[in-house]
């Protein structure tokens, strides 16, 4: 059977690994949360923006509720008056 798009004979592929940085505290569609040197940075892309990556400085109960799922991005940043 020849290779084609959706059979081939061979090693298995692999898909490339996602973009994770070890200093990553939490991460959702369309934000990440990073422990930086002055803190935990929250960076979201923003639709009021034009979908440009914003970033603001959140607290650790705002990124423990980010990880555990008790808050969403919404809720933070209303919280930080980023919305």
């Amino acid at each position: 059977m020849p290779d084609d798009d959706y059979f081939s004979i061979g090693p298995e592929k692999t898909a490339p690994k996602a973009r994770h940085q070890t200093n990553d505290v939490a991460e959702g569609p369309g934000y990440v949360v990073r422990r930086e040197e002055d803190g935990l940075w929250l960076y979201y892309v923003s639709g009021q923006h034009g979908g440009e990556e914003c970033a603001i400085l959140i607290d650790d109960a705002d990124a423990e509720g980010l990880r555990d799922g008790s808050m969403t991005l919404d809720d933070v940043l209303i919280r930080h008056g980023a919305y």
